[in-house]
């Protein structure tokens, strides 16, 4: 896995990981890393399930239809 420009070993996969977020329920893969302080990266083929979204990380919500 590649996080910005540097290397994370991963340690596996999860696969067909229900996320629920509201009413909103997406199943995706998940790698396993160690990134402190993080419980869950959303990937790209979950987050392009959504359409159009906001995110605003300085208060740390995001919006989605």
């Amino acid at each position: 896995m590649i996080i910005g420009h540097k290397k994370l070993m991963c340690e596996g996969i999860i696969e067909n990981v229900q996320v629920q977020m509201g009413k909103y329920i997406c199943n995706d893969s998940f790698f396993v890393a160690p990134i402190g302080g993080v419980d869950a990266i959303l990937g790209i083929q979950c987050l392009k399930t959504l359409g159009t979204y906001a995110t605003n990380h300085a208060e740390e919500f995001m919006e989605f239809k």
